[in-house]
């Protein structure tokens, strides 16, 4: 009997600490919200404002075509690999801008501009393409420019994931805490609750709580 009720007394202790973390966690995820995605329209505007590119990472040849093109390219038919791949990052920006050569040598025949805004993953996102324009082989509707998207994805776990690390950090050590105190207490032959001298009964003199079987 004494079994069941301890087990009880650790499920109404576990599921009002989840429900304190899960208020915590959708506390947090509102506030991160407010502030992450008016940062993605602000870096937005200062891109549009700054065309110009200063990459952080230029591959070309080999590790370019390993890269392989940083979105869907718009064709049926395969476009031929970049030969040219460059990547700039500013706060809450990501610019990834990729050249190939349909005859293999230095003359630009596709171009990819991707653009993805957001921090810590992309909220929205930006793709415009340059193929050749009189060539038959690359005829088709699609256009040139996506325009902005969102993406949802993206959305959802911008503000998740600073949420779930805030409170990841504040509930494990509390958590941790009250597991080390429990056991102390249990191997000091006290009550696990307020600490008072277990005597062998079911509840505690002091509390109320019940006593560890243990």
């Amino acid at each position: 009997m004494d079994q069941t009720m301890e087990k009880a007394r650790i499920k109404r202790q576990l599921r009002w600490r989840v429900r304190r973390a899960t208020w915590v966690f959708v506390v947090l995820y509102l506030l991160t919200a407010a502030v992450s995605y008016p940062l993605a329209f602000t870096a937005m505007g200062t891109r549009l404002e700054s065309r110009g590119m200063s990459p952080q990472v230029m591959l070309n040849d080999a590790k370019a075509a390993a890269k392989g093109w940083p979105s869907p390219t718009p064709h049926d038919i395969a476009w031929p690999s970049p030969s040219m791949y460059a990547v700039e990052k500013r706060p809450g920006v990501t610019v990834t801008d990729a050249r190939g050569s349909e005859k293999g040598d230095r003359q630009t025949s596709h171009q990819m501009q991707h653009e993805e805004y957001g921090w810590p993953v992309a909220v929205m996102s930006r793709t415009q393409y340059w193929w050749p324009q009189g060539d038959p082989k690359w005829a088709t509707t699609a256009k040139r420019d996506t325009g902005l998207r969102v993406e949802w994805v993206g959305m959802a776990l911008t503000p998740a994931i600073p949420a779930a690390v805030v409170t990841g950090i504040w509930c494990v050590p509390a958590l941790v805490k009250i597991w080390t105190r429990a056991r102390r207490r249990r191997r000091g032959g006290v009550c696990e609750n307020c600490g008072s001298v277990d005597s062998g009964a079911v509840f505690c003199a002091r509390c109320g709580e019940v006593l560890s079987a243990e």
